[in-house]
């Protein structure tokens, strides 16, 4: 089932820049999905991804987007199909701080370690994935930090430090 989720990259010290996938997925379906589009439309180049998935909101993201003619933008090759409505929303957060906004799901790319890390959103986030996007998805345990409250840019609410177990 569809579900509202942010896909972006991690950043210094628990930072991250993300954009919004209105009909995004759970982790079940969207790293396979993150990884073939890895693979196939990026020839595993982490790098082209992230610019190509930070570039625009999306409304889903797919590996063989085909034109609809109900499209108001033509859909991007190999990735999905951007969002026509809203506004152009670049979220930038910290995994230590509170966000207001209806996001079930944080994907964040770690460029260096080339892995993707999910995230769950209830009332805080917690870690439900963290690998490297050749291997098979690892469910782990959270671990709850504290929250700290900011007053910078639309952020989610995600938890503090968390462990992979």
């Amino acid at each position: 089932m569809s579900a509202p989720a942010l896909i972006g990259v991690a950043a210094f010290r628990g930072t991250y820049t993300a954009r919004p996938v209105q009909l995004g997925e759970a982790p079940e379906v969207l790293v396979p999905l993150l990884r073939r589009i890895w693979t196939d439309t990026f020839d595993r180049d982490i790098n082209k991804m992230a610019a190509a998935l930070l570039a625009r909101p999306w409304l889903r993201l797919a590996v063989n987007p085909k034109a609809r003619r109900w499209d108001r933008h033509p859909p991007v090759p190999g990735v999905g199909y951007p969002t026509a409505t809203g506004p152009d929303t670049l979220w930038r957060g910290s995994l230590r701080e509170g966000v207001d906004g209806p996001v079930e799901w944080l994907y964040l790319l770690h460029l260096e370690h080339q892995r993707l890390v999910a995230y769950e959103a209830a009332s805080r986030l917690r870690l439900v994935c963290d690998q490297p996007l050749v291997l098979q998805v690892q469910q782990v345990q959270p671990l709850h930090g504290p929250s700290t409250p900011s007053r910078s840019e639309p952020r989610h609410r995600v938890s503090g430090p968390v462990a992979v177990g």
